[in-house]
């Protein structure tokens, strides 16, 4: 994940119904900032982690408004990491993250990865999403902390309006060097999973260049939102050439990395 600089918005003004939603989450004394490691990692959920007791919330725009997707197109480094993606430019204001008692961190993109970048390893069998979403987050006072939230849709035939991500991305896609493309009638707000208080969480770092450490990972275990089949193959196939991880960066081999869990 590359963090990119606020977007001033283009898009109608509307009003905001922030919809704040608390989420129970458990720091164990293991997992502390001081070990970092390079992500995405595989996220081993059998033995179960420890347990948290952080408490977080969501605040974001709770009305339907209008937005630009973008594409990010940056030279693939040496390293063949991807930095290449889709991602909805949002304004000032439009989301906010918050650690109770602590830091509210400005939600400054969306992006998409056609290839899951954390692989799950549930006792030896290991398992790998279809699409992970990136809803990157940063501390207004100090750029280098951050957080991301990871969210995973689940793969089906056929997908509706009310499937955003897919509406959003199943058509009308912007191409490199092009102009970005308007998207209307989204509510922030949906592109989140209705239950947000179950998680996997890691200290890591970005997926993609500069990969600098300060990241706090809140994987979200609720994957019921959904993206269909042809809208995925038509996003796989425009990065083809990158499989088998598409515009994901491959999984990264790190030293053993505290995880809790809610």
């Amino acid at each position: 994940m590359k963090l990119r600089r606020r977007l001033t918005s283009r898009a109608a003004a509307a009003a905001y119904a922030a919809v704040a939603v608390t989420a129970s989450i458990a720091l164990a004394t293991s997992a502390t900032a001081t070990h970092p490691v390079d992500s995405p990692v595989t996220v081993v959920t059998n033995p179960t982690p420890a347990t948290d007791t952080r408490t977080w919330s969501f605040s974001y725009n709770n009305s339907s408004t209008n937005y630009y997707l973008h594409y990010r197109n940056t030279v693939w480094d040496s390293n063949y990491d991807a930095d290449e993606s889709y991602y909805l430019g949002v304004p000032a204001g439009a989301g906010t993250f918050t650690f109770t008692g602590g830091t509210t961190y400005d939600l400054v993109d969306i992006e998409w990865h056609v290839q899951g970048e954390h692989h799950f390893d549930n006792g030896g069998t290991t398992t790998r999403p279809k699409v992970e979403v990136h809803f990157v987050h940063e501390n207004p006072t100090d750029s280098s902390d951050k957080v991301i939230v990871a969210v995973h849709l689940t793969e089906v035939d056929t997908a509706d309006d009310n499937d955003l991500h897919d509406k959003i991305l199943r058509s009308n896609r912007p191409v490199p060097g092009g102009l970005s493309k308007l998207k209307t009638g989204v509510t922030l707000n949906n592109l989140l999973p209705s239950t947000r208080n179950t998680a996997w969480l890691y200290q890591g770092s970005l997926t993609s260049y500069p990969y600098t450490d300060g990241v706090q990972w809140v994987i979200l275990k609720d994957t019921s939102l959904e993206i269909s089949s042809t809208t995925l193959s038509a996003i796989r196939n425009h990065w083809s050439t990158h499989a088998p991880d598409y515009n994901a960066r491959p999984l990264q081999t790190a030293s053993p990395h505290p995880l809790t869990h809610r």
